[in-house]
């Protein structure tokens, strides 16, 4: 099975973020550079680089890798919120291990991980570029 993928201009707006995941006290700071492009009528967020600190550690390479999924999910146009509401989530008292869904105030807690953090962000900027637009 093969998706199409959008075709991204050669050069396009970016904007930078700095973004602490994790509960709080214990929090990973992550930086993330999202990229836009112009589809006729609107910004759209098309690509998503994640960087952690030192680069070559795990962490670092994970953050990476999860960019670049981001990135080709984002071009196929697959809808992000279907992803985010089944990302796990850290609940107010500080459980990580959440079971998506189990709890009617999950939409409101903060991510668990780094992917649901970047997602979230993403909503966030993609409804900010839209209100914007308008």
């Amino acid at each position: 099975m093969s998706l199409l993928k959008l075709k991204m201009p050669n050069r396009r707006i970016s904007e930078n973020h700095r973004l602490p995941v994790g509960e709080l006290g214990k929090e990973k700071t992550y930086f993330v550079t999202l990229g836009y492009y112009w589809d006729g009528s609107r910004h759209i967020i098309c690509e998503c680089f994640i960087k952690h600190g030192k680069e070559g550690q795990e962490l670092d390479n994970l953050a990476a890798d999860a960019g670049i999924l981001i990135s080709n999910i984002l071009q196929t146009g697959f809808p992000i919120t279907d992803i985010l509401d089944d990302m796990t989530r850290l609940p107010s008292y500080g459980v990580a291990d959440l079971v998506p869904g189990t709890n009617e105030n999950a939409k409101e807690m903060q991510p668990a991980s780094i992917l649901g953090a970047v997602l979230k962000l993403i909503r966030n900027e993609q409804i900010r570029l839209d209100e914007e637009n308008v």
